[in-house]
């Protein structure tokens, strides 16, 4: 899985969805669109608690980085 470069804290996601972060509350956390959602350690976390999408996490300001291609088009 190629991933992006880590983005500032200070830039958000242009798209809504899961990404991995360099923070104190989790290693993944979910980008809502407005702000990141409660953090975890282990991706497979976030898919078992969808509520979790809806509480902001402590932390709102981490480097983060994302997936280097569009998923929709097939697994790279």
């Amino acid at each position: 899985m190629k991933l992006t470069n880590w983005f500032s804290r200070y830039v958000k996601p242009v798209h809504i969805g899961v990404y991995q972060r360099d923070s104190f509350t989790g290693d993944y956390s979910y980008w809502n669109g407005k702000f990141w959602c409660v953090g975890f350690t282990e991706i497979q976390e976030l898919g078992r608690y969808p509520s979790t999408q809806k509480y902001a996490s402590i932390e709102q300001n981490a480097k983060w980085r994302g997936l280097a291609y569009d998923p929709s088009k097939g697994k790279k």
